[in-house]
């Protein structure tokens, strides 16, 4: 299976070589963590390429936990601040969305062979005693 490779810095953004706007991403501060390259599916680099160029995209959540316990995973969360401008951007480029949990702030972007990449918007999450799902606000 062919591969792309993402380069990623400990607290910045999903860096795919040559698509994003900043063509060399500022070197980390000595010390300041550590630069990870992962490999992930021609597609899948192709969706977080799209939403880099109009929003900074992080990688989040089983994908992370999988890099750092060495095991491979095709679960990929990336997390943006303006979800409403990456649903619409997704759109107009033509990818198929299942927006079935948008009311918490997480889009699907459906890819061949039943997979997909989760989009969640920055979030902020309060529960009540009468309900184990949260009530969900956007956050900065």
């Amino acid at each position: 299976m062919w591969r792309q490779l993402i380069r990623l810095q400990a607290g910045g953004i999903a860096m795919v070589p040559g698509t994003n706007s900043i063509p060399n991403p500022p070197a980390l501060p000595d010390g300041a963590g550590v630069e990870v390259e992962i490999k992930v599916d021609k597609d899948i680099a192709k969706v977080i390429a799209n939403i880099a160029s109009v929003e900074p995209v992080y990688i989040v959540g089983g994908f992370v936990r999988d890099l750092i316990r060495g095991a491979i995973s095709n679960d990929v969360d990336v997390a943006v601040k303006n979800l409403d401008k990456v649903t619409k951007h997704l759109k107009e480029l033509g990818y198929p969305l299942s927006e079935e949990a948008a009311s918490f702030r997480v889009i699907k972007v459906m890819l061949p062979g039943a997979r997909h990449v989760d989009v969640a918007g920055f979030r902020t999450e309060t529960y009540d005693l009468k309900s184990r799902k949260p009530v969900v606000a956007p956050a900065s």
